[in-house]
């Protein structure tokens, strides 16, 4: 199921979150309320590419064990799409990370589980080009 919160349409940065569980993304969007942007949220990797397709997201946070789809294919599929080209992504993940594959499928950073959320929000800030004044 995938969920949309309320946007600024003129300033704010949106970010999907693609994970099945509902207590990272509970976390994460309570974690970035302070960065003041929309937050929208996909429990499948079929949810994910439809919305980042519909919403074009700044930045794009993909669990790789999704339950229809790896992350990395995921990420590979955002890439082949010609809209979605701008769009920053990072690889979250409960594993060893897998740098070389999730370099090649497009990520820009990964993100390990279990993480400090700031430096998670130090690896979100870096990718929408923010700066720390700016939250």
């Amino acid at each position: 199921m995938a969920t949309k919160g309320r946007r600024d349409r003129r300033s704010a940065p949106v970010i999907l979150i693609v994970d099945d569980d509902a207590y990272v993304h509970s976390t994460l969007s309570a974690a970035m309320r302070g960065l003041r942007h929309e937050v929208l949220h996909a429990t499948t990797a079929t949810d994910g590419l439809r919305l980042a397709l519909a919403q074009r997201p700044a930045l794009a946070i993909i669990d790789v064990g999704l339950p229809d789809l790896d992350g990395y294919a995921l990420t590979r599929a955002m890439r082949d799409r010609v809209g979605l080209a701008a769009m920053r992504i990072c690889i979250l993940t409960g594993h060893l990370p897998d740098e070389t594959l999730a370099a090649t499928a497009g990520a820009d950073a990964i993100v390990c589980k279990p993480f400090r959320l700031d430096e998670f929000l130090a690896i979100v800030r870096e990718q929408l080009g923010m700066t720390t004044g700016e939250d």
